[in-house]
């Protein structure tokens, strides 16, 4: 990480000091792989919801998210996020599938009914991984199906195309 650990004792019996030091991040570590470009100050972050009814799961993805750039807000319920959507769209939602009030596909179908979200990009969080789950996911209107634990990079690389596609359609 390109930090330094130091270790001073005045001598026996008088105990010891360690301090260790990291520098501040400001692009990738000297060795890091080259081959996925930086995340961090695109040109133009996203309003992203994340809507999953695990509240420490909720929040952790958002702090995730939020991490790269983008606005990030969260709901626990599919009705909170219809109201949260009500007051401001998103540019990308990140849905579980065993919501409450109704199931992450319902609310899938609801928001490509909505001219404000319709083009918004719609990821699923699943604990479901057979096949004619993920396909139901998709017909409801999914973009893609992701299987929990979610791979971080593998939404994060999803938001970043999405990002990507809404600067370039100038959005």
């Amino acid at each position: 990480h390109g930090g330094q650990i130091r270790a001073h004792s005045e001598g026996p019996g008088r105990g010891s000091q360690f301090v260790a030091s990291l520098p501040l991040c400001k692009g990738p570590a000297p060795d890091a792989p080259k081959s996925k470009p930086m995340r961090r100050g695109q040109a133009r972050p996203m309003r992203v919801m994340v809507v999953d009814d695990h509240v420490d799961a909720a929040q952790t993805l958002a702090m995730l998210i939020a991490s790269e750039g983008h606005v990030c807000r969260v709901a626990h319920a599919p009705t909170q996020a219809l109201e949260q959507l009500a007051q401001e769209t998103a540019d990308a939602l990140v849905l579980d599938i065993g919501l409450p009030e109704m199931d992450g596909r319902e609310l899938a179908r609801r928001l490509r009914a909505r001219p404000d979200t319709a083009q918004s990009l719609v990821v699923a969080l699943s604990g479901y991984a057979r096949p004619q789950d993920r396909q139901a996911a998709l017909d409801a209107g999914f973009d893609h199906y992701l299987i929990k634990p979610v791979d971080s990079l593998q939404l994060l690389d999803l938001l970043s195309a999405h990002a990507a596609k809404l600067q370039a359609q100038g959005t």
